[in-house]
């Protein structure tokens, strides 16, 4: 649960600011703001909460040359950049390779508004239409998916042909998905 995730971030980073001398009790500290930091990723796509910038922004002000070659807060960076540019093809491909079972949790998050404006712009982009299969693959679906991704396509208001091998962009007319979260990765 994303709340109860936030409350043990919360207890953290105070945590971590109380033991700054203890150079032994830091070990894993980077690691834990590389997680802040797509957290902080996902909470500016939602409407509800209005500090998420400032947040982020807060934290990447904070970090040290040093911290900003570690491992995890080197892709979390990534992920916010790939966000903030709108470049999906980077955002899935560092979904695939997440550093953590953590990062996968957190990524999970933005998995569906991420989808929905490169789906947007997918059908802006490829006109009059486009192969299904190269738009799935962009959208992060695996092969094993095909079959529901389909229907995610078709519940966004994407038109497929009759052989659903070709996506008809300029019939599309993309909303969000309609279909009930069957899948944590829709």
């Amino acid at each position: 649960d994303l709340n109860e995730y936030n409350q043990c971030q919360t207890q953290l980073k105070e945590l971590y600011t109380s033991l700054s001398g203890c150079q032994k009790a830091l070990v894993n500290q980077n690691e834990f703001i590389a997680y802040r930091l797509i957290y902080y990723v996902f909470l500016l796509g939602n409407k509800k909460y209005e500090g998420g910038s400032s947040d982020l922004f807060d934290i990447m002000l904070s970090l040290t040359p040093e911290q900003r070659k570690h491992p995890m807060i080197d892709y979390a960076l990534k992920v916010r950049s790939a966000v903030a540019d709108a470049n999906y093809h980077l955002f899935f491909r560092l979904q695939k390779s997440a550093l953590s079972p953590s990062m996968v949790f957190l990524m999970d998050h933005l998995v569906p508004s991420v989808r929905f404006w490169s789906l947007q712009r997918i059908c802006k982009a490829y006109r009059p239409s486009v192969s299904a299969e190269f738009v799935l693959f962009e959208l992060g679906f695996a092969k094993e998916e095909q079959e529901l991704a389909s229907k995610w396509l078709e519940s966004c208001g994407c038109v497929l042909s009759k052989d659903r091998k070709v996506l008809q962009t300029k019939d599309c007319i993309v909303h969000e998905s309609d279909l009930k979260k069957q899948n944590s990765l829709i």
